[in-house]
């Protein structure tokens, strides 16, 4: 079996929670968090793995909620190959509220990725070609080298 090789190039960590109910100006208390990991092509490489492919996923990642999507991916058994970079990976965050059952998504901005961190992203890619037959690019670079993550 071939293997499926995702690249991710604006990653998320996606917390999800829930309050009772959300108003302006109010502190909320919510839930617990649930953290996953997040981005087109990481959702596509969870999901093969989930169904028993085999995948790899590759993605620049920095700072703590970098090194918290490469931890989940470890729990999750799911291979991957994070390319450090300077900026900050991405967070997004989900509220439910409890009594509209409504949900409030908030996506925060992706990091600057240099041209050099682009290289270093596409020669992952390039170099697992060789292994698989089956690539699934999830994001793209706008002509500045900002990369904006696929939605939906």
């Amino acid at each position: 079996m071939s293997t499926i090789v995702t690249l991710t190039m604006n990653p998320a960590l996606d917390i999800a929670t829930s309050t009772d109910r959300v108003v302006p100006t109010h502190k909320l208390r919510c839930a617990p968090p649930r953290y996953d990991p997040g981005g087109g092509g990481i959702n596509v490489a969870r999901a093969v793995h989930a169904l028993g492919g085999d995948t790899a996923a590759i993605f620049p990642v920095g700072g703590p909620a970098g090194e918290m999507i490469h931890h989940l991916l470890d729990q999750e058994g799911v291979r991957h190959h994070p390319i450090a970079i300077a900026g900050f990976t991405r967070e997004s965050l989900a509220v439910e509220d409890r009594q509209s059952g409504e949900q409030f998504r908030f996506i925060l901005p992706g990091p600057e990725v240099s041209d050099a961190d682009q290289e270093r992203c596409s020669g992952g890619l390039h170099c697992r070609q060789r292994q698989s037959t089956t690539r699934r690019p999830g994001g793209f670079l706008q002509p500045s080298g900002r990369s904006r993550a696929e939605t939906g």
